[in-house]
């Protein structure tokens, strides 16, 4: 089969010849159109479930907020384990679902659960959040800072946030560390008093006003709608005309008669910092076909026109552009595939024919562009780990193409035309050289079979390894018999000139057979002394290195955490946290890039984090 295959690619070479310029156009166009990331974006296999409660006391949210959403999703199909946290004011249940569980399903039954009547919760509770944990890695952080208000500084990111917000490929663009406006009512006791009143009529009428009103279910032909009437209250002005009480004469009380009304924040539950001033962080997040190094470019340009229009005492900053990484993997990644190559040729070029160098030497990127094809197909995207695969595979990919181009200018040189050397040297190597392919595979491929987080993390790794390898064998067993049969000529035998003929390693070679012939005739003892020298590395290796999963590497980002003792508010951790900024401007300018805090906040990544006045 293997020999019919061969000469079905010599006797077509046009055919060969297209499909080669096919294979690395569309390699090409795979190469420039994956989506370059950090890595991989995969569920973490866990459903969180977050909700406010302002003010209450840790064992009040337990209570009333925390084990009535327990005892809701007690009955969630998928669920493996269910745990809970429950501090001043937040309340935070996480579901971990079983393995092979349909993420989407469960997710989509916790939010029917969450949603539906039977959930009972108090009514100054803000709306529990219901979401998946992924792996996100933002494309880059954007903070808005400055001395300026609190007001000017969320008009500045508001605007910001709806510019990056028009970048092709940006998914969203998550806000922090601002605090959402309000309306503060302040009753007057003595004029509530005066006019008969208590402050629950006052909250009724508030009430009234300030709540969203369900008017039911509209029945059509194309649906059913459910119709719903919004309160419309964004400021102060909305609620000054409030009419408190109606009298028969059809007067009434205005609410301004009996109450202060001024806009107002929420109460500050974390304070951020950027370079040491007030901040609000803007996080960009790319959607899973984005592109992190275009949409960083893009981000840069943007920041750098809008930089023009500030007001004074208001600028933009940037950290964790997490594009760096990809840059600096790529450029690792083209180096070694180029000096790869040009060593792989130089080696080539001494040992075999220049053309039939250049022919072997043409698998290494052919391997790559094939590889690319198929994993493009299936919707992997360059990241971290399949370009770590990529450096793998790069030694591997040439090993099939130089033993059939070798043993196909060995046949030249006895004498055989090209193309019957190319089809010969083909058919006596083509077994051993799928063999060797396919235990390469399968040494790779049983990755695949690692389960939970670590599994879809690693699942780049042997696919890329594997498709690069089918493809160097595809262009080992048909590309390479073409192109030996055509572009070659034939090959002088060696000594036909006598000794001048003799080749540079030919000395390096006659020592090497009367080495393994010195082993052939000491069998016993050769054997011995390996099966020693074996014994003794690998106890050497076991007993003095270490194994570490995934050792330490320098890293352009450090994070510190903050725990301060339990009951410590906002004001005092951000104290704490204000020194740790003092300390840390005291480093040399050239080693500190920028720095960025935040009291009431601690971050695990991006999208795990756990809120507490403590916390830092």
């Amino acid at each position: 089969m293997i020999r019919a295959l061969a000469r079905a690619a010599v006797d077509n070479p046009v055919t060969v010849n297209l499909a080669t310029l096919t294979l690395a156009a569309a390699g090409l166009l795979a190469y420039f159109s994956m989506p370059r990331e950090v890595f991989p974006n995969f569920t973490l296999g866990s459903i969180t479930v977050t909700t406010l409660y302002p003010g209450a006391a840790p064992e009040d949210v337990e209570r009333l907020v925390t084990l009535p959403i327990e005892d809701q999703l007690e009955g969630i199909d998928g669920k493996r384990e269910m745990t809970s946290v429950s501090q001043e004011g937040y309340s935070l249940v996480s579901l971990t679902a079983q393995p092979g569980a349909d993420m989407q399903r469960m997710l989509d039954d916790v939010r029917a659960a969450i949603q539906s009547g039977d959930l009972e919760l108090p009514e100054d509770v803000d709306d529990p959040v219901v979401k998946e944990i992924r792996s996100e890695f933002p494309a880059i952080a954007v903070f808005v800072y400055g001395n300026e208000s609190e007001e000017v500084l969320r008009q500045v990111a508001d605007e910001t946030k709806r510019d990056l917000e028009k970048i092709e490929g940006v998914a969203q663009v998550i806000m922090q560390g601002h605090r959402e406006p309000r309306v503060w009512v302040e009753v007057d006791p003595f004029a509530l008093e005066s006019f008969g009143l208590t402050l629950d009529d006052v909250g009724r009428a508030i009430r009234g006003r300030a709540s969203d009103r369900p008017l039911g279910r509209l029945e059509t032909d194309s649906g059913d709608y459910l119709l719903r009437v919004e309160a419309g209250v964004e400021e102060a002005a909305d609620l000054r005309e409030l009419f408190v009480i109606h009298r028969p004469d059809g007067t009434g009380m205005r609410l301004h008669e009996v109450a202060r009304i001024t806009d107002t924040y929420e109460r500050r539950v974390a304070r951020s910092r950027f370079m040491g001033r007030p901040s609000i962080y803007l996080r960009v997040n790319k959607e899973a076909r984005g592109d992190a190094i275009s949409i960083t470019r893009e981000v840069y340009d943007r920041l750098e026109e809008s930089r023009l229009g500030l007001p004074p005492g208001v600028a933009l900053g940037t950290n964790s552009d997490l594009s760096i990484y990809v840059r600096n993997r790529l450029k690792v990644m083209k180096n070694s595939a180029f000096l790869g190559g040009v060593l792989v040729l130089i080696s080539l070029i001494l040992f075999l024919n220049l053309r039939i160098a250049f022919m072997t030497a043409l698998g290494i990127p052919l391997a790559f562009l094939g590889g690319l094809v198929i994993a493009a197909g299936i919707g992997l995207t360059m990241n971290m780990l399949t370009m770590f695969a990529l450096i793998v595979v790069l030694g591997m990919i040439v090993d099939d193409a130089i033993v059939v181009g070798e043993n196909a200018y060995r046949l030249m040189e006895e004498g055989l035309s090209p193309r019957e050397a190319a089809i010969q040297g083909v058919a006596e190597v083509g077994k051993p050289v799928t063999a060797t392919i396919l235990t390469t595979i399968a040494a790779f491929l049983p990755t695949l079979l690692i389960g939970g987080t670590m599994g879809q993390f690693m699942r780049p790794l042997p696919l890329i390894v594997s498709f690069c390898l089918i493809a160097s064998l595809v262009e080992a067993l048909v590309v390479l018999p073409a192109h030996l049969a055509h572009w070659t000529g034939r090959v002088r035998p060696p000594g036909v000139e006598g000794k001048a003929s003799r080749r540079w390693y030919d000395p390096l070679r006659d020592g090497y057979v009367r080495f393994l012939g010195f082993c052939l005739r000491w069998r016993y003892p050769s054997m011995t002394f390996v099966a020693a020298a074996v014994t003794l590395l690998a106890g050497a290796a076991i007993y003095h290195i270490p194994f570490v999963l995934f050792d330490d590497f320098e890293s352009k980002v450090f994070s510190v955490n903050v725990r301060n003792a339990t009951g410590t508010s906002v004001g005092e951790t951000d104290e704490v946290i204000t020194e740790l900024e003092r300390r840390i401007f005291e480093l040399p300018e050239t080693e500190l890039d920028s720095t960025n805090t935040v009291a009431g906040v601690s971050y695990v990544d991006a999208s795990q984090f756990t809120v507490g006045q403590n916390l830092g």
